[in-house]
């Protein structure tokens, strides 16, 4: 009778321990699988949407930045194209009038030099 319950109760560990580890696989081998699934699911679905938002976003604020750099530059090149041409003008006129200020002190001693 003492080996029949010894045989019992080490066929009992055994069943035990054997259960035990398969319910442990399982839910070790569950979680794993579950955990896995959702960061996966989690990463293509809502990060990859809100990436592709701030993508968007991020596109979107560099088209208009550059966009107001274009026309800002437009604008800065338009105002130098002008000064430039007010500048060559002023130069045009100040020449002319240093060729009338020489002819005018030339005159005078040519003048003296014929009488």
């Amino acid at each position: 009778m003492y080996t029949h319950v010894h045989t019992h109760t080490h066929i009992y560990t055994y069943i035990h321990t054997y259960i035990h580890a398969c319910i442990h696989t399982y839910t070790h081998t569950y979680i794993h699988t579950y955990v896995r699934t959702y960061i996966h699911i989690y990463i293509h679905t809502y990060m990859k949407k809100a990436l592709k938002e701030k993508i968007y976003e991020t596109v979107s604020t560099l088209r208009h930045l550059f966009v107001k750099i274009k026309i800002s530059g437009n604008q800065k090149q338009s105002e130098i194209n002008k000064l430039t041409e007010k500048a060559s003008k002023l130069e045009t006129e100040l020449h002319r009038c240093r060729v009338r200020q020489e002819e005018a002190h030339q005159m005078p001693s040519l003048a003296n030099t014929t009488e």
